[in-house]
Formats: structure tokens, sequence, C-alpha cells
């Protein structure tokens, strides 16, 4: 895979520098943009979702006790 490096210009966005790197592969990702669906989530108890922020109830932030795991 061949990689064009990128740098941030004056207004902070991404421009070419005329630079390129190859990387070795054995599998690659495609992903585009840069948005999460989060609508599996949408229905799922205990859980909140605000303007993309993920808010879960405290009791499911804690590890299951040794008791419960038996």
């Amino acid at each position: 895979m061949v990689l064009e490096k990128m740098a941030l210009n004056a207004e902070g966005f991404p421009e070419p520098t005329g630079e390129f790197e190859e990387l070795d592969a054995d599998a690659l990702v495609l992903a585009l943009g840069q948005d999460t669906d989060l609508s599996l989530l949408d229905r799922a108890p205990g859980i909140r979702i605000t303007n993309g922020v993920v808010t879960v109830e405290q009791s499911m932030m804690a590890a299951p006790s040794a008791s419960s795991r038996r």
C-alpha cells in the first residue's frame, strides 16, 4: 500500500506533502467518514445517547461481584 504523507496548513486542514511511504499489510479496513452509527443502542436499557455522547447507568460501570459470577 502506498500512502502520501499529509501536513496541516495554516488553517489546520490537511494537505499533501509530496512525500510517499510504502507499507506492507495482510489486510486493510476501509473507513469512510467519521460518523458513528449508534442506532443499535437506541433501545438498550440503561443507555442514553445525547449529541453523540453515550451515557450509561452507574451500575453498568462496575464489574460483577464474585457471588454473581457463580
